[in-house]
């Protein structure tokens, strides 16, 4: 398997930004599955603690009473 590092950008809308020259070297290899792995330096605090307040206004007084030890499962989607 042959590795090939960039370092690249999240976009808006989730998808990640790949350099034209690694484009025109992966057009070298055969369609198929990729192992992708992700490091990332560090996490947009803000962000989560908008959308976790959101999640909250959006429950109401009935629920997320919960939320400091859900908070993965309801932010991700997936439990602690």
């Amino acid at each position: 398997m042959k590795v090939i590092e960039y370092i690249g950008k999240i976009l808006p809308d989730g998808h990640l930004s790949i350099p034209e020259e690694i484009r025109k070297e992966l057009e070298l290899y055969k369609s198929g599955d990729v192992r992708v792995t992700l490091a990332v330096d560090s996490i947009d605090m803000q962000k989560g603690c908008e959308a976790l307040m959101q999640l909250m206004e959006n429950a109401g007084s009935s629920g997320l009473s919960d939320v400091s030890e859900k908070h993965d499962e309801y932010l991700y989607g997936k439990p602690k």
